[in-house]
């Protein structure tokens, strides 16, 4: 067999939007967009491996996973909030809620400083694969004629699931009695719309300042993910950012200033953040093999977004390379679940009763020596003519039930407003 090889080809242009613009959406793909902006990054063409109730074994595990983690070069991870139960058997529904690790063999950058595209193709060493790959690229640069079609504006009313007063009055009655401490406690929402998937991508960029947004397209499912949310990082160190306390945004600095400081002397939201602090802590203690490396807790920031400013943490300990033992020890992440976290999970499946497929999952890069996972909130699922919205607020002692529904309206408020201009 002959080796494979990269096709590199670099050209220049000047519309933003070409890259956008050119994405066939039947097609499965990965967008990325950096912090920064700087840079898209579109990945497709995947082999993939998608582990269901019949794999999760430790054989299956060892076997093949290690074999898709080691392969080189950056790969793709999705896991699903039902995807916990790797450790604990469940029925899979659907699709979404796997694991799926994917590894792509064509990447396409767009630089936005510069206005250079380049093209990274894993091919096999022949003159027929050469050849479609320059003809693909073509095809690619060519200018991409698309008629959206105009749909009727629909704003979006929000509404609470029916049993939303009720399943919070439990929740506080468990509280209460000492059965569990904290609880996240999550809505789905859903409109009947048709839109343009890109167009809602380009529209939420504007919403994005600190958060990455990525856009993942599989098998006629798409999910936009707007997440401010960090899971879990291993550069330098193992680091993960746990997000909780939730303060609305003000309508100009002065507002904002005294919401803030209402946010930071705020009983419940601090005492919901330092919970969720001592479970992170557990958890990067859980990975560790020498219990006498020290975690490093940076101070509680306040971090701004459009609509919402949340009190962010970040907890690091010594690096750990070993990808699948510190995502299954880890996850799902304390801030989608309560604490303590396995009796939070047993209670959101009896009091929810209905899948949350991606939300709560995380999504991101892997590497042999690296990864970089984001939790997948904030998000948008399109599939057919639906657009389904989850939010959640976390549920304590000194909950108040109209504060917790104003939050979960203020943590959508960005992609309703985007879903009810197109």
């Amino acid at each position: 067999m002959k080796k494979s090889i990269f096709l590199t080809k670099i050209f220049r242009f000047k519309k933003k939007d070409y890259l956008y613009d050119n994405i066939n959406i039947k097609k499965d793909f990965f967008l990325f967009e950096s912090n920064k902006k700087k840079y898209v990054s579109l990945y497709y063409k995947f082999c993939n491996l998608i582990l269901n109730e019949k794999k999760i074994n430790k054989n299956f595990v060892k076997k093949n996973c290690k074999k898709f983690l080691n392969m080189k070069g950056i790969n793709l991870c999705y896991f699903s909030y039902e995807g916990s139960s790797f450790f604990k058997k469940n029925n899979f529904s659907n699709l979404l809620s796997k694991i799926i690790f994917f590894k792509s063999f064509k990447k396409i950058i767009f630089d936005k400083t510069n206005f250079n595209i380049t093209f990274y193709f894993k091919i096999k060493n022949t003159k027929e694969e050469i050849k479609k790959s320059l003809i693909e690229i073509r095809r690619f640069l060519k200018k991409n004629k698309k008629y959206y079609k105009k749909y009727k504006k629909k704003n979006f009313l929000f509404k609470l699931n029916k049993k939303y007063n009720e399943n919070f009055y439990k929740i506080k009655r468990l509280i209460n009695i000492g059965e569990i401490m904290q609880v996240q406690l999550s809505n789905k929402f859903f409109i009947k719309k048709k839109i343009n998937k890109i167009e809602i991508y380009k529209k939420l960029l504007r919403y994005c300042n600190k958060e990455q947004i990525y856009f993942f397209s599989y098998k006629k499912k798409y999910l936009i993910i707007n997440s401010p949310e960090t899971f879990l990082k291993n550069y330098s160190f193992l680091e993960m950012f746990p997000i909780a306390g939730t303060m609305k945004r003000g309508i100009n600095i002065i507002t904002d200033k005294i919401l803030e400081r209402k946010l930071i002397k705020d009983s419940k939201e601090n005492s919901e953040h330092n919970m969720l602090i001592d479970m992170t802590r557990n958890d990067l203690s859980s990975i560790r093999d020498n219990i006498f490396n020290k975690e490093i807790i940076s101070c509680k920031k306040i971090e701004k977004f459009f609509f919402v400013q949340h009190i962010v943490s970040k907890i690091k300990t010594k690096r750990n390379d070993d990808f699948l033992k510190s995502i299954f020890k880890t996850f799902p992440s304390g801030t989608l679940t309560g604490a303590p976290k396995i009796k939070a999970m047993k209670i959101i499946k009896k009091i929810e009763n209905f899948c949350r497929e991606f939300y709560g999952g995380v999504i991101g890069f892997y590497k042999k020596n690296f990864f970089d996972l984001t939790i997948i909130i904030r998000t948008i699922l399109i599939k057919k003519n639906k657009v389904f919205i989850h939010a959640a607020s976390g549920i304590v002692k000194n909950s108040l039930i109209n504060k917790e529904k104003k939050e979960i309206e203020n943590k959508i408020k960005n992609i309703t407003n985007v879903v009810s201009l197109l």
